[in-house]
């Protein structure tokens, strides 16, 4: 979903709404309803009860056995740089009001 419609006062309406998919794992969804909106900022949902947002899904041509390279390959190189071999990211989505 690229577009989250809201309905609000014009004092309240926000420039963007921020969400953070840093803990979202591959197989899962975030729903409208596990949005925090700001105050007085409700979603339209159109009839709809919990619109999907978002989903993690694996990238497609990914096997078990490329994502257990990957790692490997992440933990040597990161052993050689000297740093433990955790990544750690955040991704986040941006919402437009309308």
């Amino acid at each position: 979903m690229n577009d989250i419609e809201i309905t609000c006062f014009p004092k309240d309406l926000p420039s963007f709404i921020e969400i953070d998919l840093s803990d979202l794992e591959i197989g899962n969804s975030l729903h409208i309803s596990q949005i925090s909106f700001p105050d007085g900022v409700e979603p339209v949902l159109h009839g709809q009860d919990d619109p999907v947002v978002v989903s993690a899904i694996k990238p497609k041509g990914v096997t078990a056995d490329d994502e257990q390279e990957s790692d490997t390959e992440n933990t040597d190189s990161a052993a050689s740089d000297g740093t433990d071999g955790d990544a750690t990211g955040s991704g986040e989505s941006e919402a437009s009001s309308g």
